[in-house]
């Protein structure tokens, strides 16, 4: 099993900068998501969306909304599943 406390960030940068640059920039834009509207904004913007990912999205906005409260990283299969027993 591997230990991350024996991992050394410098050594990470130094052999592979393109992943510790990712990485920022990947757990920067989950810091800033609070929101259905900001997964939206922070991973979505620019893309043209196909017929089944507009079908996708609306049953997302669907589920934050029977789910109110909640992140939407905080959802978990449960929420999924009672809202599907809601609908039904």
């Amino acid at each position: 099993m591997l230990n991350v406390s024996n991992i050394n960030p410098k050594k990470v940068e130094h052999y592979s900068p393109n992943f510790v640059r990712g990485f920022r920039k990947a757990k920067s834009i989950m810091d800033k998501i609070k929101t259905r509207g900001d997964v939206e904004l922070y991973m979505l913007k620019g893309r043209v969306w196909l017929p089944a990912q507009m079908v996708y999205m609306v049953a997302v906005r669907q589920l934050s909304e029977f789910i109110q409260g909640f992140k939407p990283l905080q959802m978990t299969p449960n929420h999924i599943e009672a809202s599907y027993d809601y609908i039904l």
